[in-house]
């Protein structure tokens, strides 16, 4: 590689220049396919700033040019790099494809600026690559070819919590379920299981899962130890790749698939009601969520889902979820009753299909968002039958509760 002070990548993506001008420009997009978090504003003058999580490398810059699907210009500064540099990028678009030449310039010599060029190489060379697989096909290579457990997170365990369910460990991840056809699934791993640590690593925070994946490939066994019903258990999970999607091409085949899983769901939630008192509903079961509460957590669930995706629609992300604050689940808890509260849920489903089938053509033209929203909504679906035991079994024991009493 010889040492210029410019930098040139080329490639071609089968897809419209507006498309790929979006994802240089817009602070979601930019998610998808260069770095884990953007905050942008597309206008001469004003700011970007990305930043990748595994690395802790942050870049700033400030737009110097904007022509709108034709070039952009920005300047760079990345953490510890020796000054500041300049990205120029320019989009050809012929009927079918677009054609990007970017150039990363002002790149200083010597020794100072041998790793800064060596991560301008890398980055550039893997994040267009990367960039052409999500335009042309919605898949973004950091998700879709990195290891994976297949586990769904129900939140971490704290020291203070293991004791009370008399657990002698620091912490740990409790799921709610694995997803099929993956090392998880395969392992054996269940609904509320506790996973303390794979390969010997503690899972204390949800850093960890990641540190331990970074180090790893699909196809990689990892001893895993966990927490079931209060007993320690080991187990071999090999790391898969994460199942694309099957998302059909029009929103109203997604939301006719979706309604098929809803639609049982309902019915199910409709049995578990109908064999349930109020009182049995709302009992509290020591440290546990009332059967009333795990209901309200659905509920305020599936409404955070509906900002999310109006927030897609607005070419916008969410920027993480609440953790099931007291105030929202009482909200519900103490002004419905169970029964309603079914309703409310049932209601809440039947808005998200109304929502899907109604998506905009233009949410629905970038692949990665709209692939994103479908393959959320699918593993919504798996967290609500999840939870559904759960209610039973806090129904269970407020009657048997309330049997030992009589």
């Amino acid at each position: 590689m010889s040492k210029k002070s410019t930098m040139t990548y080329e490639v071609t993506v089968q897809a419209p220049a507006a498309a790929v001008y979006h994802a240089f420009t817009n602070q979601t997009a930019l998610t998808q396919w260069l770095c884990n978090n953007a905050q942008v504003s597309a206008q001469v003058g004003d700011t970007l700033f990305l930043t990748w999580n595994q690395s802790n490398y942050y870049a700033v810059g400030e737009f110097t040019k904007l022509k709108e699907n034709k070039r952009i210009a920005f300047t760079w500064r990345g953490r510890g790099e020796p000054g500041e540099t300049a990205v120029q990028i320019k989009l050809e678009e012929t009927d079918d494809a677009t054609h990007i030449t970017l150039k990363h310039k002002q790149i200083g010599k010597g020794n100072g600026w041998k790793f800064t060029r060596k991560q301008i190489d890398e980055g550039w060379s893997s994040s267009l690559a990367n960039l052409k697989q999500v335009l042309e096909t919605g898949l973004d290579r950091r998700i879709y070819e990195r290891p994976f457990l297949g586990i769904l997170i129900g939140g971490l365990v704290s020291a203070e919590e293991a004791k009370t369910l008399g657990l002698d460990i620091e912490g740990g991840v409790r799921i709610t379920g694995t997803m099929p056809e993956t090392g998880a699934a395969a392992a054996g791993l269940q609904n509320q299981d506790i996973i303390t640590s794979l390969d010997d690593t503690p899972l204390i925070t949800f850093p960890a899962i990641q540190s331990v994946l970074s180090q790893r490939k699909p196809g990689d066994v990892l001893a895993t130890e966990f927490y079931r019903d209060g007993n320690k258990h080991t187990a071999n999970l090999t790391l898969t790749k994460r199942p694309a999607p099957n998302v059909p091409d029009k929103p109203a085949e997604l939301a006719e698939q979706l309604r098929s899983q809803y639609t049982t769901l309902a019915a199910d939630l409709d049995d578990i009601v109908a064999n349930a008192s109020e009182e049995e509903a709302s009992h509290p079961n020591d440290d546990q969520w009332s059967a009333k509460e795990i209901l309200a957590h659905l509920i305020t669930s599936e409404r955070g889902m509906h900002m999310a995706i109006a927030s897609n629609m607005d070419g916008n992300t969410l920027n993480g979820w609440p953790n099931n604050p007291r105030a929202w689940t009482k909200a519900y808890t103490e002004v419905y009753t169970f029964a309603a509260m079914a309703d409310a849920f049932k209601h809440a489903l039947d808005e998200t299909l109304a929502i899907v089938a109604n998506l905009p053509d233009e949410l629905v033209a970038r692949k990665a968002t709209y692939f994103g929203v479908a393959q959320t909504l699918f593993g919504f679906a798996g967290h609500v039958r999840n939870h559904y035991p759960e209610m039973q079994q806090a129904i269970d024991a407020a009657r048997a509760k309330e049997t030992v009493v009589e």
